[in-house]
């Protein structure tokens, strides 16, 4: 029985390095982590932290690498060089690129387009993205950050999420557990758990089964698609004025004193366009 018992065991550790090994030659790697490693805490009331510089993270097989300021973009010179039209994107986890290559993100895609229809000017677009943010926590960033790359114009991607209260900075004995059980562990076991292929391949496919089955935590992004968490962000205005129009607000005074045109894109939730729900916030917006 104990010899039985080992074999499994050793069965279990061999394939599950095996497939450690073989999901990393394909170019999987664990979740993001930046909540345990690559978060700089600061003192500041509307954000106080920011994205390690030249850090980079993954998200199974999706590289986040950024760049010397802390922001997932090429680097760019504060000094704008001359004969550019330089956009600063304003942005959540949609204007970074979660789980989508830096090559296909929005703001990439952008500036190849508008470069190749535009020929008398250079055009540089700076994206000033991080996950989590709401619009009065970006138009902090513009005043603290963009206004360093003296910009042309400013487009805000905002995602209809934005009203909400914003992300901050969580110090790591309040996330380091394994959120299943809610079991606290150390940080350090909590990074290796979260830097496992194997791991993140099985959580995401998981997931993805428990959507289809309709259960699951209610908290994650398909439950808020179950529980229509987006129509009750808008269903009272006191959200949206503390964490939009406060925000709008303060955009429209920078760009006003500057004389900068402002661009607002409204991103949809990429989920039934057949019987889009959300028609109503958009318009609103």
């Amino acid at each position: 029985m104990a010899k039985n018992l080992v074999l499994v065991i050793m069965s279990v550790l061999i394939t599950c390095v095996a497939g450690e090994g073989l999901l990393r030659l394909m170019g999987f790697r664990g979740e993001i982590s930046w909540n345990l490693q690559e978060v700089i805490p600061i003192d500041d009331p509307v954000l106080n932290f920011r994205l390690s510089p030249n850090s980079e993270s993954f998200s199974g097989n999706i590289v986040y690498k950024l760049n010397s300021q802390g922001f997932r973009d090429l680097e760019h010179a504060y000094q704008k060089p001359a004969n550019v039209f330089r956009i600063l994107v304003l942005g959540d986890s949609v204007a970074f690129g979660y789980k989508v290559s830096l090559e296909n993100t929005f703001s990439r895609k952008l500036e190849g387009m508008l470069r190749t229809r535009i020929t008398d000017s250079a055009v540089e677009v700076v994206t000033l993205a991080m996950p989590g943010l709401n619009t009065i926590q970006e138009a902090h960033l513009l005043n603290e950050e963009g206004v360093k790359y003296a910009p042309d114009m400013i487009l805000i991607f905002y995602s209809i999420n934005d009203a909400d209260t914003g992300v901050a900075f969580a110090r790591p004995e309040t996330i380091c557990r394994i959120e299943l059980l809610k079991w606290p562990i150390p940080c350090a076991y909590k990074s290796v758990l979260k830097s496992s292929a194997l791991l993140f391949f099985v959580k995401d496919r998981v997931d993805s089964l428990f959507w289809r089955l309709n259960i699951g935590d209610q908290d994650d992004v398909f439950g808020s698609l179950r529980s229509d968490y987006f129509a009750q962000l808008y269903s009272g205005y006191e959200k949206l004025n503390a964490n939009v129009l406060a925000g709008f607000d303060n955009i429209a005074r920078f760009s006003q004193e500057r004389e900068l045109p402002v661009v607002l894109v409204v991103s949809p939730i990429m989920y039934e366009f057949d019987s889009y729900r959300w028609v109503g916030i958009h318009e609103t917006i």
